[in-house]
This record gives C-alpha cells, sequence and structure tokens, in this order.
C-alpha cells in the first residue's frame, strides 16, 4: 500500500511539473473607429502591435465601427508572446488603415474593453525634414538637400487666402 502511495505522489509531482504555465488570455477590443475625421469604411482593416509587432487584425463591416460588445459578436484580439508580458510593460498599438491611431492602452489579459479609435494621416505636422542624398556625377560628388518646412507651407496658405479675402 505504501509503495502504491509512493508511485502516485510520484506521478503527481511529475505531471504537475511538466504543466507549463497558463497561456495568456487576449486582450480585446471593439468600438467606433474614424479615419481622417471621418468613420472608417467598412472593409477597413485595424491591427493591434505590441512593441511594433502584430499581435490582432480586424476588418471592420460596418461603417465607424469595429467588433461589438455582444457575446458572439466579433473583436480585435491582441495576444501578445509571454517573454512581452513578463517584461510588464506591454502597450498595444492600433493602426487603422494603416495610420496610427492615436489611442495606446496597457495591455491586461482577458479584459475585453470598449476602446473608440481616432486615427488621423492628415495631422498638422509642424517638423522640420531634412534629407540629404550624395551621388556622384562627372568628377565629383553632387550634394542634393531637401528642406521641407510645414509650417511655412501652411502659413503661405493662409496668407494667400486672407489676401484673396481682402481683395473681394
Amino acid at each position: 500500500m505504501r509503495r502504491i502511495l509512493c508511485i502516485l505522489a510520484l506521478a503527481a509531482i511529475v505531471l504537475i511539473s511538466t504543466v507549463a504555465a497558463a497561456p495568456v488570455l487576449p486582450a480585446e477590443f471593439y468600438g467606433s473607429v474614424y479615419l481622417n475625421d471621418n468613420p472608417a469604411p467598412a472593409g477597413t482593416v485595424i491591427v493591434g502591435k505590441i512593441n511594433g509587432e502584430q499581435r490582432g487584425e480586424i476588418t471592420t463591416t460596418t461603417a465607424g465601427a469595429y467588433g461589438g460588445p455582444g457575446n458572439y459578436e466579433p473583436r480585435l484580439m491582441v495576444s501578445p508572446t509571454e517573454e512581452e508580458v513578463n517584461a510588464g510593460n506591454a502597450r498595444v498599438t492600433f493602426f487603422v488603415g494603416g495610420v496610427q491611431a492615436s489611442q495606446i492602452v496597457p495591455f491586461k489579459s482577458g479584459n475585453s474593453e470598449k476602446l473608440d479609435l481616432l486615427a488621423n494621416s492628415k495631422a498638422f505636422d509642424t517638423s522640420v525634414a531634412m534629407v540629404t542624398t550624395t551621388k556622384k556625377a562627372g568628377a565629383g560628388p553632387l550634394s542634393v538637400v531637401f528642406l521641407a518646412v510645414s509650417i511655412i507651407a501652411v502659413l503661405c496658405i493662409l496668407g494667400l487666402t486672407d489676401y484673396t479675402r481682402k481683395r473681394r
């Protein structure tokens, strides 16, 4: 009898030690979705990324909405790797039709949440872009420097609009 108990105890220890950690449950998202200040059209792909890697995707079937709150409605399921969760700083970044949304949320395993997404590829950009290329042409290198300052372009357009209003 003692031998059977030892065998059962040993078997239980082996079984318990071979059980891997429970898998990470995905986070689920649904809500309204806007692209460039308009409801995203049906067929728009929404992607959830963690650390720049795609971890979930859903395609809209209704303009301006993705997924739904009902038990049997689809949702954007974002599933990180175990390493991303163990690192403790998994954050979900959303992309609507390839454009990054302004919403970034911490990953919460097993959470189902309504999250309205806003993505705007036409956002006002005040940055300065400097592109330098070097190309061999003839005897020496030819450097082409391109400098674009979007704020100057916007001010020129606004100034032109104001000028045409005053002439009327």
